[in-house]
């Protein structure tokens, strides 16, 4: 069966916490460090200038990819349509204050500098939404409640294991989570260290499913 792939951008394939890291030091704010997704709600008062807002046609440009994820995600790139496709996902976290069709713009000329390859860019803050529009099977996020909403819509989801989701645990989910309902989660989450990893999950799924 082919896959089709939704790759979120940020912390799964741009270092989130290095750029942010960047604006704040460059905002005049040393103390203030990346934790988690939520940190980027308070980017443009990072300091006394707000830095954020006059980088943010380049954001995807500043942003460091993670190794290996090129390369893998060119194993799974289809063509005209045929084979397994590829979509990477932003959800304007943080908000870039820019009309839609400049933020598509901005990202794929950032992919194309990066050397990474994609059947398609998807601009929606839901990505339950996103992965029904676009007939998602697999979904890559590290956003441990996101991954959990995909598993029970039915989609494969993996989970790259990151500093600030590393304490997610699913026995604390199966204390407030029915039994069916969890079934279904566990059948359909993976957990990964890296990209090499999540490649490899990929590439049995692939085996796996039904054609």
């Amino acid at each position: 069966m082919n896959l089709r792939i939704m790759i979120d951008w940020g912390g799964v394939l741009a270092r989130d916490g290095f750029l942010f890291n960047q604006i704040a030091e460059r905002s005049g704010n040393t103390k203030t460090l990346w934790t988690s997704p939520a940190s980027w709600g308070m980017v443009r008062s990072l300091g006394g200038i707000n830095y954020f807002d006059t980088v943010s046609k380049n954001f995807f440009g500043l942003s460091e990819i993670y190794p290996c994820a090129a390369e893998v995600l060119l194993k799974f790139l289809g063509k005209r349509e045929e084979g397994s496709q590829t979509f990477i996902v932003f959800d304007n976290n943080p908000e870039l204050r820019l009309p839609p069709e400049k933020v598509q713009f901005y990202l794929a000329e950032s992919l194309k500098e990066k050397g990474i390859e994609c059947n398609g860019i998807i601009l929606e803050s839901d990505k339950i939404r996103a992965a029904k529009i676009f007939n998602i099977n697999i979904a890559i996020e590290d956003d441990p409640r996101i991954a959990i909403s995909l598993c029970a819509a039915d989609v494969k989801t993996i989970i790259p294991i990151r500093k600030w989701n590393r304490n997610f645990s699913l026995d604390q989910l199966r204390m407030i989570t029915r039994e069916d309902k969890m079934e279904k989660i566990e059948s359909n989450l993976f957990f990964a260290e890296d990209w090499v990893e999540i490649g490899n999950i990929l590439t049995e799924c692939r085996k796996k499913s039904p054609t």
